[in-house]
């Protein structure tokens, strides 16, 4: 069975399960403990990031990590109810996982003083943001906000039945969006600042 397969039926096993999931969760939703999964996190074996204080992992992470860990022999790495979703005398294809980078949050933009200029004015704005936070810390309002997510212009996902964007997403946003005809409605409410202006009389 291939990696991609495991992959696939434990996703299937999991399709009911939240995009992101707290350590409780994982726990609720698999076979390992919660000592065993903060171990994972700690050692970088399973890529988690903080919000509301709490670690918290992007399912696709956790199932990557699953079909990699099936046949473990301590048998930790199943999901409960579907323990047997894949045959223990299943052919086994040794095919490592593809390790992601841990969720960065830097800004990478072209010109290095406008990347400057944005995170000194964002540096202390949290990593991950409610439309309310991202209208509480910009000029925007929430109801655009919410219309640039739905529209796909501004990434974010789901979680706990509410968007979060990073600040990674929101700071490329506005950097996108400095020099449109509304310029005004893309600048931070701390600071009337500008980047990337056009100085000429």
């Amino acid at each position: 069975m291939t990696f991609n397969e495991r992959r696939n039926a434990i996703s299937h096993a999991l399709r009911k399960c939240p995009d992101c999931m707290t350590v409780g969760k994982i726990k609720k939703w698999t076979c390992l403990g919660v000592n065993h999964i903060y171990k994972l996190i700690q050692t970088g074996e399973l890529t988690a990031f903080i919000y509301q204080d709490k670690y918290t992992v992007f399912k696709s992470d956790l199932v990557d990590l699953l079909a990699e860990r099936w046949f473990s022999p301590h048998k930790n790495y199943r999901v409960k109810g579907y323990e047997n979703i894949i045959p223990d005398n299943s052919p086994i294809s040794i095919e490592p996982r593809k390790h992601t980078k841990p969720l960065q949050f830097e800004l990478r933009i072209e010109n290095d003083s406008e990347s400057t200029e944005l995170e000194k004015r964002y540096e202390s704005c949290p990593n991950l943001m409610s439309p309310r936070q991202i209208s509480n810390w910009t000029v925007i309002g929430i109801n655009n906000v919410y219309n640039i997510i739905k529209s796909g212009e501004l990434p974010s996902f789901r979680y706990q039945e509410r968007y979060l964007v990073s600040k990674n997403d929101l700071l490329k946003y506005l950097h996108t969006h400095r020099n449109d005809e509304s310029r005004k409605s893309f600048r931070l409410k701390q600071s009337d600042l500008s980047i990337g202006h056009n100085t000429e009389v």
